[in-house]
């Protein structure tokens, strides 16, 4: 709205400009049309063109300015609305209108007695009327107010309805919708300076479906199409209200529906403000099912159920435990959360169960926050029996024991034997266990070989996987470090030793084969003592 947020010098003084001459301009533009239709210049088509749209957006902008033209000029202006209204077969249907839609405007804001008023209306009516389908449908119904009052409560709770300036609802099929509305200079709400267009479909209201844009329609103010809801430039799924304030100007603004609709649809222009701090929810109570009667593919059963006291949204904790009043799982999100979401993207959805809630479906869960209430902020999961009654569900964790504080404890000290190891759900990581490394010397070929004894260096850092191996491993050690993970795990001999996976073992022959092709005189292997 140009008019309402000028940045600019320019349109402040064409505003101060407007605001102090709109009356004479109006006035000597009645006076011009007037000697047009004396002198019998008014039967130039030109001329019948030009003289009505100068006319009519003069009038347009004493409207906007509050100014009423002198009551000598009033009924010059109501025999030239009479005589073009008379010759319309031989005007430019475009040119009648952007005349007779500001003397409509003009009949509302009381320029002309009732007398008049109905005469000029009834005219102004039937030429609109020719630029819509007006049989499908209803301009300003009765039940306006309570359409937008149910689809702000269902899908836009934190939006609040100061005035509604046009609303009208549509039936299913092709067509083409025009309607006006006028905004005059002052008569703005002083704590909403945004304007809205809402479009609803209300034969079906359950799910959030209904609020989003019909594919094949485009929505246009003052010829301008509205972003996100024309055909070129559509948005996806459930949409918030479009906010075309910069779309509105002073006087009278015209909104053009057009295209194939799947079924009835509301839509109306309003003034709406965005609420700061939401109300604090007076939520129903959640009714909970008797575990008898409730379906088989719900999580509601006679075992016990694991819940989360976190928010399935945020991952905060919950604070205000909700759900739909449909909803049979025991698991709960937090409103404030949900309400934040919905309120950026309304989607209106369960984050659980994925089944349609809106904001009259969300019900508080009172068991649910007495657990909350009684149990610590540290622990997130408890379990629920089917009686209701709860306790705290404790995570294993892993103990990891380490080579340093392993030597020298019994078997008291670790822990579980192996079978007892096997039932837990405690489990421990044993240490990496030291090899040893047979070092052969050869000292002579003929002669006898010496072995040593030496302990291997441990493992730095943490065991390659066995997809990382590939590619980095070549030949002899590629064979090795397989035939090392494939060898099955040998029990070690005291019952406080880890599991430990047997190097490979290789024949004595072979290792001094390889001995004699190496021009080292010491080779390194690895062998499994018991």
């Amino acid at each position: 709205m140009s008019e309402f947020y000028g940045s600019a010098g320019s349109v402040r003084r064409r505003m101060e400009y407007l605001r102090g001459n709109a009356k004479k301009i109006v006035e000597a533009n009645i006076n011009q049309a007037s000697a047009y239709i004396q002198t019998g210049d008014f039967d130039n088509p030109l001329v019948y063109s030009q003289t009505c749209m100068k006319l009519g957006s003069t009038i347009d902008s004493a409207i906007a300015m509050n100014a009423v033209p002198s009551s000598s000029h009033l009924p010059q202006l109501r025999l030239i609305v009479r005589e073009v209204y008379r010759r319309k077969t031989e005007l430019q249907q475009p040119s009648l209108m952007l005349l007779m839609l500001p003397i409509k405007a003009a009949c509302q804001v009381g320029w002309f007695p009732d007398r008049d008023k109905d005469d000029l209306l009834k005219m102004a009516k039937e030429v609109c009327n020719g630029f819509s389908n007006i049989d499908k449908m209803s301009i300003e119904p009765s039940y306006a107010h309570s359409c937008v009052s149910n689809i702000i409560s269902r899908f836009y709770p934190t939006m609040k309805v100061e005035n509604i300036l046009t609303s009208f609802n549509v039936k299913a099929g092709y067509g083409t919708f025009v309607v006006d509305f006028h905004i005059s200079h002052g008569t703005l709400p002083r704590h909403c300076r945004n304007l809205w267009l809402l479009v609803a479909r209300m034969d079906n209201m359950d799910t959030s479906a209904c609020i989003a844009s019909p594919s094949n329609v485009d929505f246009l103010i003052n010829g301008s199409g509205v972003p996100r809801r024309t055909k070129s430039n559509m948005g996806k799924g459930p949409q918030l209200p479009s906010n075309v304030t910069k779309m509105i100007k002073y006087g009278v603004n015209l909104l053009q529906v057009l295209g194939d609709f799947e079924g009835q649809y509301f839509i109306a222009v309003a003034f709406m403000n965005l609420k700061t701090s939401p109300d604090t929810p007076s939520l129903q109570d959640y009714v909970h099912t008797m575990p008898g009667a409730v379906d088989s593919d719900c999580d509601v059963s006679d075992t016990s159920t694991l819940i989360s006291l976190d928010c399935p949204i945020s991952k905060l904790r919950i604070r205000t435990p909700v759900k739909g009043h449909l909803c049979k799982h025991r698991q709960c999100f937090d409103y404030k959360y949900f309400m934040e979401v919905n309120s950026r993207w309304p989607t209106w959805n369960c984050p659980i169960c994925n089944n349609p809630v809106c904001n009259l479906d969300i019900r508080i869960d009172h068991n649910f926050l007495k657990i909350l209430n009684e149990v610590a902020e540290h622990v997130s999961d408890v379990s629920i029996s089917a009686d209701g009654s709860w306790t705290v569900a404790m995570k294993a964790k892993c103990q990891t024991i380490t080579p340093n504080n392993y030597e020298g404890q019994t078997q008291a000290d670790v822990g579980p034997s192996t079978t007892e190891q096997a039932q837990s759900t405690t489990m421990f990581t044993p240490p990496a266990t030291t090899s040893p490394v047979v070092a052969f010397e050869k000292r002579d070929y003929s002669g006898p070989v010496s072995i040593q004894f030496q302990p291997a260096p441990p493992p730095s850092g943490d065991v390659m996987p066995v997809g990382r191996m590939r590619g980095s491993l070549r030949g002899d050690q590629l064979a090795a470090a397989r035939d090392r993970l494939l060898a099955p795990p040998q029990q070690p001999l005291r019952a406080n030793e880890p599991w430990s996976m047997p190097p490979p073992t290789l024949p004595i022959a072979l290792l001094m084969q390889r001995n004699l092709n190496n021009s080292d005189n010491t080779v390194n292997v690895t062998k499994q003592y018991h």
